[in-house]
């Protein structure tokens, strides 16, 4: 009777044991091509660098987001000197913001819009200096004034239905991740804030690969 309850349990252990084999090799197929999907290239990607590199950068990012902000001022100098300028790694910023938030989903699918048919610069050094600007009647305005001069921006902003916006969020809805900044280094997540030395690490490494 003992070794019939022990050949029982061993079975058992052995059938939990495959479940939980399949389990998560769907899960990690199911990232593997969720990340491959997300470093593809779409229209309405904030690309800074040339796009046609061995390293590619996703950087997910909330101007409201506090070491969003630091990675610009304390990481991104140097990684464009020494990267994006050399050609040796591509940046892609996309602008994520809480669903429920009207303002921010608003105002970052203006900066996608000047992106492709402005000045994006301006707006984006503006709004990391003051992300709070963004809730005020100012920014509205300034909004307003993008409409009024320039009808593809307007086309952009006023007929889209912030789809750039909420295609950002879902992906990184998609990511599971705890907060901005989200990062996805070719085919790898990174998540929270890393300095300078971790970015060039991982960089090199990809370009020795190829």
């Amino acid at each position: 009777m003992k070794k019939i309850h022990l050949t029982i349990s061993v079975i058992a252990i052995g059938i939990i044991a495959l479940i939980i084999f399949y389990f998560l090799s769907d899960n990690k197929k199911g990232d593997t091509e969720l990340i491959n999907t997300i470093i593809q290239i779409n229209d309405n990607d904030i690309i800074l660098g040339n796009p046609n590199t061995k390293a590619t950068i996703v950087l997910y990012f909330d101007y409201n987001c506090k070491y969003c902000n630091k990675f610009f001022e304390n990481v991104y100098p140097e990684l464009k000197s020494n990267f994006l300028d050399k050609n040796l790694a591509t940046l892609i910023l996309r602008p994520v913001c809480k669903s429920n938030d009207i303002a921010a989903t608003k105002a970052y699918q203006t900066v996608i819009c000047i992106n492709k048919f402005g000045q994006f610069n301006k707006l984006h050094r503006l709004l990391l200096h003051e992300p709070k600007i963004i809730y005020t009647k100012h920014f509205q305005q300034l909004i307003d004034d993008y409409i009024n001069t320039n009808a593809n921006v307007a086309e952009c902003i006023l007929n889209s239905d912030d789809e750039a916006i909420k295609k950002n969020i879902f992906q990184f809805q998609q990511l599971k991740t705890k907060g901005t900044p989200t990062f996805v280094i070719n085919n790898k997540k990174i998540i929270g804030y890393k300095n300078y030395s971790f970015f060039e690490e991982e960089l090199k490494n990809i370009i020795k690969e190829y």
